[in-house]
């Protein structure tokens, strides 16, 4: 399953790659909603740009987790099993390309960079430190409890976050040449 997970991880990161030079380019569809969104006010003040992202983040989380859940529920109530393969290489690379394309909207200075990659980042930082916390005060909810497996979970959580984290920050911080 590790493999499962780390493989379509690696496939949404493709795909955002592949994408990301028809998204992007001046004769896609969606360059004209790029140009449009430059004269945004919630896109020029660095700070309600990183709240912006902060927002996508979320809500980008919450439907995966929706997604998940509902599965887990299709699963149990149908025996029919959706796996999570299946849906993990499409949140990566909306994730991806979302990140890319906010942090393509303004030119901002590196201070502005800055501002927007860790105000729109903290949501996955946020999210590391609290699995970092649950994993280090991880105790047993009653005598004999076997508590690797939980702590597994935390660990991959805690991968998870952290590269999500790491790559909004890179990517909305970094200087882009255009």
């Amino acid at each position: 399953m590790t493999l499962g997970l780390f493989g379509s991880g690696i496939v949404g990161i493709l795909l955002a790659l592949l994408l990301q030079g028809t998204v992007f380019s001046p004769n896609g569809r969606l360059h004209g909603k790029l140009v449009a969104m430059e004269k945004n006010i919630w896109l020029q003040n660095p700070w309600r740009c990183g709240f912006v992202v902060f927002g996508f983040n979320a809500v980008l989380f919450a439907f995966v987790l929706a997604i998940v859940w509902g599965s887990i529920v299709t699963s149990a109530t149908s025996g029919m099993l959706i796996p999570l393969f299946l849906y993990a290489p499409i949140a990566v690379a909306v994730s991806i390309l979302g990140w890319l394309w906010i942090g393509r909207i303004r030119r901002h200075s590196f201070a502005d960079r800055s501002k927007v990659a860790l105000t729109g980042s903290s949501f996955y930082w946020l999210l590391t430190a609290v699995a970092w916390l649950r994993l280090q005060t991880l105790k047993p909810s009653f005598p004999g409890e076997d508590m690797f497996m939980a702590a597994i979970g935390f660990v991959f959580l805690l991968m998870i976050t952290f590269v999500a984290a790491f790559l909004c920050t890179l990517l909305l911080g970094w200087p882009r040449r255009m």
